[in-house]
């Protein structure tokens, strides 16, 4: 067995060490250059494209093998400056074309920045960047997707793997008064594992979705930035779902009408789980933050109103959901942060024309549109494209609490925007992964049915040990959260009456190993406070907290 395992390792080195590549031009179109190569004999295993070059494709190239495209600069396609770019070439009547479509093999995109706006017309953009037809895994990762309204990829076979990583998708949503376009992902027929992880999507029509009840498909969708979406329906219906850490700014902003069904509105139809067998469904959603900018409430609340508008800002779910999670101990509900800025620190520029759709959306007269995008990457002057990239918006932030926020202590949303903390992530990524899987059975924080404002955090809930003020009627020590965490964590806990506590941290021997609160006077109330265990090593710990003969104990992970 030895002998053939090292065999095996040396045949996977050679191929790695020997594989052919073939630089791609702009002489002539992606797609041709490929499909000369694939007919050679010998064709490449991997197609490069150079920093700063700008290709084009004019024609959907099938894909019946395992095609790889990677352009030369690694960093972080948000903070490039000369990415390799892909414009389409529209045809003689202005038609655009997907990118490829994939009949068999898999299709991996790395390191590129693909438009697609036409240079016809500015207010004419793509479709699908990518379909697939028999696939076997559709994987982009650090790539940049802008100016589309349909979908990045679309499957229709089941691959195995959907894999969208450090990927930041741009204005994609249709351009006119139909807001169900603009997904990173329609999945008509789910792959087994999908992965959406550290992500930046601004300005989209939607998240993902597909065409059924499948419950086939495992989904991770973990520390994404999403940005200005119209309509939050994530109506994917899977095996085990991990939905957590993730940022839904100015989410669902398109409102709702009392004629509108959850499909439109909510962040995800769990109600559609409703009366069905759910011992193979695992669910977690938590630890999210939602936010819309006031201005945008304030329309709903006034100027819609005063028009006779009928319109109610935003729902998570539809409250069927809550049969469900009686139903179905597989199936939780975490606490997420709600309506909590999180101070962005160049935010995208363009409320007002979303305003100004919106004022449009809800007059039956309209029919010519506001352009709500922000500024798009690729322009046209006489026909040639023009690049401006990185984007004007960062959305790294500075609120402290959603800095820490996340289920592994890091900050919620794409982590890209904290390169550190991406580190720490990428270090520790089985172990967190893990961890959200032990929240399907073993989360304590959790949304309580028919309690609406239960998985809420707000403002004020994030209060320290010197401003609690919330009246509590038990003597409770909530578990620190996250958790596990790296080197930070909040410990909460709750007092009948105000007392005298200690507050301390044992290791695993029984040995003292840091004392938060010693003997001190607390007020009646619930409390939190933060410590930071980078002196410490990995392990676990437990946090003791004694107030007269009362006593609580909770064990946490520190995970370096």
């Amino acid at each position: 067995m030895r002998r053939i395992f090292v065999i095996s390792l040396l045949l996977l080195s050679s191929c790695y060490l020997f594989a052919t590549e073939l630089a791609l031009d702009n002489l002539s179109s992606v797609n041709a250059q490929i499909a000369a190569d694939r007919a050679s004999g010998s064709p490449a295993d991997v197609y490069t494209v150079a920093s700063g070059s700008v290709l084009y494709w004019d024609a959907t190239l099938q894909v019946d093998f395992d095609l790889v495209i990677r352009g030369e600069n690694s960093d972080w396609i948000g903070k490039q400056t000369s990415p390799a770019v892909f414009v389409p070439i529209p045809d003689a009547g202005g038609t655009l074309f997907a990118f490829a479509q994939v009949t068999a093999g898999s299709i991996t995109l790395e390191n590129i920045l693909m438009s697609g706006q036409s240079s016809i017309s500015p207010t004419e953009v793509i479709g699908n960047f990518v379909t697939e037809v028999g696939a076997t895994e559709v994987v982009f990762d650090n790539c940049a997707f802008v100016d589309l309204d349909g979908n990045v990829v679309q499957t229709d076979s089941g691959p195995e793997l959907v894999s969208v990583t450090n990927c930041m998708m741009i204005n994609s949503h249709n351009l006119r008064d139909r807001p169900w376009g603009g997904h990173f992902g329609r999945f008509n027929v789910p792959a087994a594992l999908t992965i959406m992880e550290n992500n930046t999507y601004v300005n989209h029509g939607r998240l993902f979705g597909n065409g059924g009840n499948f419950y086939e498909s495992d989904l991770i969708e973990n520390h994404i930035t999403s940005v200005n979406c119209q309509t939050n329906a994530q109506n994917l219906h899977w095996n085990q779902a991990l939905m957590a850490n993730n940022i839904f700014y100015n989410w669902s902003w398109l409102g709702r009408t009392p004629a509108d069904v959850a499909y439109n509105y909510s962040i995800t139809t769990w109600e559609t789980f409703a009366g069905l067998a759910l011992d193979s469904v695992s669910v977690y959603w938590g630890k999210n933050l939602l936010y819309r900018d006031p201005a945008i409430k304030d329309y709903y609340d006034n100027e819609l109103a005063a028009a006779g508008a009928t319109v109610s800002g935003y729902i998570t779910w539809n409250l069927d959901v809550d049969s469900t999670i009686l139903a179905d101990d597989n199936f939780k509900i975490g606490k997420s942060f709600w309506d909590i800025d999180p101070g962005f620190v160049t935010p995208t520029d363009n409320l007002d024309q979303m305003l100004a759709w919106l004022s449009m959306h809800y007059d039956p007269n309209i029919t010519e549109w506001t352009d709500w995008r922000v500024a798009s990457p690729v322009t046209y002057v006489d026909g040639q494209p023009v690049v401006s990239w990185p984007p004007a918006f960062d959305l790294s932030y500075t609120n402290e609490y959603l800095l820490v926020g996340a289920t592994d202590g890091l900050p919620v949303g794409d982590l890209n925007w904290f390169p550190e903390a991406k580190a720490t992530y990428l270090a520790n990524r089985d172990s967190y992964i893990a961890a959200l899987e032990d929240s399907i059975t073993n989360a304590t924080s959790l949304y309580v049915p028919g309690d609406s404002l239960s998985e809420r955090i707000t403002a004020d809930d994030l209060v320290s040990v010197e401003k609690g003020t919330k009246v509590a009627r038990s003597f409770e020590l909530d578990q620190n959260y996250p958790n596990p965490f790296n080197p930070t964590t909040a410990i909460s806990f709750k007092l009948a009456k105000s007392q005298k506590i200690s507050l301390k941290v044992y290791d695993v021997t029984g040995q003292l190993v840091k004392t938060v609160i010693d003997n001190k006077a607390q007020t009646a109330g619930a409390h939190s406070v933060t410590i930071d265990m980078a002196d410490y090593s990995s392990g676990v710990y437990f946090t003791v907290l004694n107030a007269g003969d009362q006593k609580s104990v909770r064990k946490m992970t520190l995970i370096k």
